[in-house]
């Protein structure tokens, strides 16, 4: 791929909260790096080690308070100011702070469909509906701290004068990942001349990896064998988020392993979520003597899984457009009947299972039943493209040229701060 690149020097700064934030980030920041300094600012529970290969400034911030964001602002000096959303304290601190003192921000979200991210307005029968709304008490608190008395007197002054609130999404400009991204946050009421639609950052290793070919050397990485089917489980946090207890969680993916070694030929593979105890599972396999199936978590990248395996099972978890973008046969096991706000089940483009009793079956149809399969296939290309754009491999430098672009246009001087 021809770069052009960028000419003038300016300072990045980057808001990093979760690790899928930074994984997202990582390909833009090394584009962007090249001819911008860029610093990266972490909540405290965030390894800055997985920085130190990258020629970057990293510090941790363990103040979300406005005037104590202004002064990491002023210390750094941005151009612009990057993030996965506005939704968190943090980012929203930064954002608020540096729409102050004119940086422009741009949103990189992390998940290819957006998570919530609002913009309310409320009725002119202002206090009691004010007082309930997360938005206005968050930003409250970045600029007036915890003291309840104090939130309260601003939250009574404000409704009385204004009747309402309108906590404005700040940055130039947010990158969707496709056009679903871009409707859905435009729906959500954000400024639809803000959204760009540029593909997702990580869905360029997936062309890389489909290009390159590792699938043989990541099977026998996870020890499987030449003739086998290798299932792949994608699972969610559901305990650590407080949907299930930890003994439905066990049951569920037990009755998954059962289900996939049902099917002479069949080998299950675990990917667990980044913010998954890995230490649970292995205490369950040991329990169920299933010791010889792979559980993997960050140690052998998401894309190579795919590519060693030939179906995924998963419920919610957004790493299923990633299978969807590998052209592997997904199904959704639907157990908890929670609500399709990725739109996995409506868009026709995976087996849906309700009941954990029919999933073995799903598996073989997925496996072998290429009738079905074709039919899934269209709708599977259909919904990568209108969630993902266009894995060409070009989706990092298409977010870079849009913060360039805001960094371009820039009118902050910090020589006159």
């Amino acid at each position: 791929m021809q770069l052009t690149p960028y000419n003038t020097k300016h300072t990045i700064l980057y808001v990093w909260e979760t690790i899928n934030d930074i994984t997202t980030f990582l390909p833009v920041m090394e584009l962007l790096g090249r001819t911008h300094r860029i610093v990266v600012i972490a909540t405290e529970s965030q390894d800055l080690s997985l920085l130190d290969v990258y020629e970057v400034k990293a510090r941790h911030v363990d103040s979300y308070r406005t005037r104590d964001v202004r002064k990491i602002l002023a210390q750094e000096k941005p151009s612009v100011i990057v993030t996965s959303s506005e939704e968190s304290l943090l980012a929203r601190a930064f954002c608020l702070s540096g729409s102050v003192l004119g940086i422009e921000s741009v949103a990189v979200p992390h998940a290819p469909i957006p998570e919530l991210v609002r913009r309310t307005r409320f009725s002119p029968w202002p206090f009691l509906s004010v007082l309930s709304q997360r938005d206005l008490r968050r930003d409250l608190k970045l600029f007036f701290g915890s003291s309840l008395v104090k939130e309260l007197a601003v939250i009574t002054v404000f409704a009385g004068i204004a009747g309402y609130w309108r906590p404005n999404h700040t940055c130039t400009k947010i990158c969707a990942a496709g056009e679903n991204s871009k409707g859905e946050l435009a729906s959500r009421g954000l400024n639809a001349s803000k959204i760009v639609v540029t593909g997702h950052p990580r869905f360029d290793t997936i062309y890389e990896v489909k290009r390159n070919g590792t699938a043989m050397n990541t099977r026998q990485a996870l020890a499987i064998g030449r003739d086998q089917k290798a299932v792949l489980f994608v699972t969610q946090p559901y305990v650590e988020d407080g949907d299930w207890l930890p003994d439905q969680a066990d049951m569920f993916t037990s009755e998954v392993l059962d289900a996939i070694n049902s099917i002479p030929g069949c080998m299950p593979v675990i990917k667990i979520h980044p913010r998954e105890n890995r230490g649970k599972y292995h205490n369950l396999l040991t329990s169920l003597y299933l010791n010889h199936i792979p559980v993997v978590q960050d140690e052998i990248p998401l894309h190579h899984v795919l590519a060693a395996c030939d179906v995924a099972i998963g419920t919610t978890s957004a790493a299923i457009i990633d299978a969807m973008a590998m052209d592997k046969p997904v199904i959704i096991a639907d157990i908890l009947k929670m609500s399709d706000h990725f739109g996995f089940i409506s868009s026709g483009a995976a087996f849906v299972v309700k009941n954990i009793d029919d999933l073995a079956s799903a598996i073989q149809s997925a496996l072998y039943d290429e009738e079905r399969n074709i039919g899934l296939r269209e709708n599977r290309d259909r919904f990568v493209h209108d969630n993902a754009y266009l894995v060409d491999g070009n989706a990092s430098r298409r977010v870079a040229d849009v913060i360039e672009d805001v960094v371009s246009q820039s009118t902050v001087s910090w020589s006159k701060a």
